[in-house]
């Protein structure tokens, strides 16, 4: 508990620097560790259906990991339009963020704003979608007045 304390602490110092108008880092600065590619939380012990037909979630994960290997490899169009369909069968904060990485590579920062504000509006607390839409204001030239 005390480590994800700190963590937090770290967390919110850098947005408060962020906000300050302090130098952002430049989007080429981003590094591929910056996209979200933790798997959402499954039952390992539940058996796996006979099936074939994947569930919303499954596919939501399947998209945002097709589209975490397309940013990897600069195919930004491409992995814009994954994590849109993973955002299309399951709405998560993680493939918001992701959607908004991609869109301010893409300079679309209007864009980016409302895909890290729609991550924000699942988990609020979301850090990568708050640091995302910050440098997004920041892209657009806003600064805390205009917040």
């Amino acid at each position: 508990m005390l480590y994800y304390k700190g963590c937090v602490a770290i967390w919110a110092r850098y947005y408060a620097w962020l906000l300050a108008d302090a130098r952002i880092p430049e989007l080429e600065d981003v590094s591929e560790e910056d996209v979200d590619s933790e798997e959402d939380s499954e039952d390992e012990g539940e058996v796996a259906s006979a099936a074939p037909a994947e569930s919303a979630a499954e596919r939501a994960v399947r998209e945002r990991e097709r589209g975490n290997g397309l940013f990897r490899a600069g195919q930004l169009e491409a992995a814009l339009d994954a994590y849109e369909l993973s955002i299309a069968a399951e709405p998560t904060a993680s493939a918001h963020a992701n959607a908004a990485l991609v869109l301010l590579r893409m300079r679309r920062a209007e864009e980016a704003v409302t895909q890290a504000d729609a991550g924000l509006g699942l988990e609020p607390g979301h850090v990568k979608a708050l640091h995302r839409r910050a440098c997004a204001r920041r892209m657009l030239g806003l600064s805390l007045i205009h917040i």
